[in-house]
């Protein structure tokens, strides 16, 4: 009786699970098999025979993350620090669910040739730096776009740091806060400045205490590009853009 690899030949058509069907157009080896997607003409090479025989295979140019990111590849990539950030980089600008609590990523989007992951995969592994975290609006503040021409890597701290407040609350900007009397809710008449929870000034004039903040937050700004710029941890470029960045 043949066995199901004995009667596998080019030309012949296979049901994958989820992308329709496929036709073999090369067989090098058991590990080394090329096919065609039928629905849309993708080819992919080094397959398994069994895979291919199973169904177990993926149409690589097929969006695969919230209709927007495909592969590329036919690698598996899933745990590769690229794919990760691709990944989270998708979710942020496409995923519904996850605007329904992080609302300032709802008007952000990718550039297309980055929807394919092999292609953002040679930007990062060109560019990326262990424990930076991906940014896409340090270079241009208030940049909505994943881009290469947009993106770099920074330090978490800075990441952080640079983070603009998305509205005020009861009048008061970021890193300003209603003092309350001792246990109690109730407004005492004095404002509270702070950044990154550390107490700064206090005052009685709102107007006073969004202004201080702003002035204690360009001075950080100014402070933090020269540490890390001296410290190579922020090139000369992204160091100029945090100490002329302008606190909103």
């Amino acid at each position: 009786m043949a066995l199901p690899l004995d009667n596998f030949h080019v030309g012949d058509f296979y049901e994958s699970k989820d992308y329709g069907k496929v036709q073999v157009i090369e067989n090098n080896g058991s590990r080394n098999v090329t096919i065609k997607f039928l629905n849309t003409g993708t080819v992919v090479h080094g397959l398994q025979r069994g895979n291919v025989i199973r169904g177990s295979v993926k149409d690589i140019f097929v969006p695969s993350i919230e209709g927007v990111g495909f592969l590329g590849t036919s690698r598996n990539v899933s745990r590769t620090s690229a794919y990760k950030c691709w990944k989270h980089m998708i979710i942020r600008c496409y995923s519904e669910n996850y605007h329904s609590s992080r609302g300032t990523y709802k008007d952000c989007e990718v550039i297309k040739d980055w929807h394919n992951f092999s292609i953002f995969e040679k930007w990062f592994d060109k560019n990326h730096i262990e424990g930076y975290h991906l940014d896409k609006d340090l270079l241009i503040q208030g940049n909505r776009v994943y881009s290469s021409e947009t993106c770099c890597f920074i330090p978490a701290y800075i990441n952080a740091l640079i983070v603009e407040k998305s509205k005020s609350v009861d009048g008061c900007e970021a890193g300003v806060t209603k003092r309350r009397k001792k246990g109690s809710q109730e407004y005492n008449g004095l404002y509270n400045v702070t950044i990154g929870g550390t107490y700064l000034a206090r005052t009685r004039n709102l107007k006073e205490a969004n202004s201080l903040y702003k002035e204690f937050k360009t001075l950080l700004f100014e402070e933090v590009a020269d540490k890390y710029e001296e410290s190579k941890m922020l090139t000369s470029e992204q160091a100029d853009k945090l100490r002329t960045r302008i606190v909103r």
